[in-house]
């Protein structure tokens, strides 16, 4: 309980722009989505609340942020809106297990 952010590495191939996380939350207040850059090497990726954004009405709502503590579905996916596609190209990405865990505060290096 009290979890506000999700861990996990991932990596891609060199040419996927962006990789998306969308997850459900329990609430009723609807589905939150992220976007992170992957890198073609393993790297550890901490999203916290504020790094999730309201998908409604076919658009991103910037002002609303889930409660972590709420998440009954998550899925991983390519972010088609910002990733060129090419027939017969091969687009791979690779996720472990998210954690869930409580950032009490974080740093900017």
């Amino acid at each position: 309980a009290g979890a506000n952010s999700i861990s996990f590495y991932a990596k891609g191939c060199y040419y996927l722009m962006q990789h998306g996380l969308c997850i459900g939350v329990s609430d009723g207040t609807g589905t939150y989505y992220a976007v992170i850059k992957p890198s073609s090497d393993w790297s550890l990726y901490t999203l916290t609340e504020e790094d999730f954004y309201l998908w409604a009405d076919n658009r991103i709502q910037e002002d609303k942020h889930p409660n972590l503590d709420n998440v009954k579905s998550m899925s991983f996916g390519i972010a088609q809106t910002h990733t060129p596609f090419h027939v017969g190209q091969l687009y791979e990405y690779w996720v472990t297990s998210p954690s869930f865990q409580k950032v009490l505060q974080s740093y900017t290096f």
